[in-house]
This record gives structure tokens, sequence and C-alpha cells, in this order.
């Protein structure tokens, strides 16, 4: 029986794995024994598809690492892996644009991050921060567009007005 021993089997790297590769599984669930039927095969799809809802370790955002930490997601019933960055850039990506007139301060929100906890505010909040804080409209740079104001302005995240509507925005490089 020494060729039925797991640890003298081949590995098996991820970039391999097939969604109906199968797994061993040793059903807890059942009060019979292994002889009796406890073993039990899953495929790798399976796997994945209970896989969220086994895992009871909360994350959160304070211990993200932007480089090496992954979620997993299903890209037309494929998982995949993207990072917490690659995340956040497909997020603003996908984000349907919005104007100045399209806003709506005291429902439409955004993210802020306050002292690297993330936080959500509605632009009426946001606008009030501002003013709080002595800014007003006129200390805010105005750039005909976006990449305009990331040319002009250093870093990624500076706020600008945009010259021809007034919008906010701000820059990402």
């Amino acid at each position: 029986m020494a060729g039925n021993n797991l640890t003298t089997k081949s590995a098996l790297t991820g970039a391999a794995t097939a969604t109906g590769d199968l797994y061993h599984v040793v059903d807890i669930s059942t009060t019979t024994d292994n002889a009796s039927g406890s073993d039990r095969k899953q495929t790798a799809a399976e796997l994945m598809a209970v896989y969220p809802a086994v895992i009871t370790t909360a994350f959160t955002g304070s211990g993200a690492h932007a480089t090496e930490d992954k979620l997993v997601y299903y890209d037309n019933a494929v998982p995949k892996t993207i990072l917490v960055t690659e995340l956040t850039a497909a997020q603003i990506a996908l984000a349907a644009a919005l104007t100045g007139s399209g806003v709506v301060p005291g429902t439409d929100t955004v993210c802020v991050s306050d002292g690297g906890v993330g936080k959500k505010m509605t632009f009426t909040e946001f606008m009030s921060a501002l003013t709080l804080a002595g800014f007003t409209l006129a200390d805010i740079p105005s750039y005909a567009d976006q990449a305009a104001a990331a040319t002009a302005l250093s870093g990624t995240g500076q706020l600008f007005r945009f010259a021809t509507t007034g919008a906010l925005g701000i820059t990402i490089t």
C-alpha cells in the first residue's frame, strides 16, 4: 500500500490544476469511519463553489497588502484571483462617469481614508469637510481634464476642478 501514500505522489501546481481535477475529502459530517464511507471526492470546481462559505475569519482593510493580497472572483464561471490594487483600478475603470449635473449631494457618496480606515461620506458632507478645513472652490486648481491635472499636479489623489463644468476630480496616475 506504500504506493497509495499521499506523501509519495507528485505535486500538482496551481497553474496545472483543472476544474475537473479531483480532491480527496474526509467528510466529517458523517458518523461512519473511513473504511465505511466517510471518504469522498470533490472536483476543483465544486471546491471553489463552496470555498467562500467555509471561510470564517474576517479580513479587515487595515491588513491588506496592495501587491500580495488577492481576492477570488469568477470570470464567466472561471475562478481567478485579483490583487487588491487591481480590483480598485477595475472598479474605477468600470464605473460610470458622474458629471456635476448628475450628483445628488445628500445621496451620492465618495470614499475617503480616515487615518487608513476606509469610510464613505455624501458629497454634502465632503463639501462641508472641505469648507471646515478652510478650502473654497477658488483654492482648488482648475484644469481642462484629468490628464492635464495629472500632468500639472504631483502624485495621485490630488483634488482639482474641471474648468468647463466646475466638477471636482481626483488625479489617478
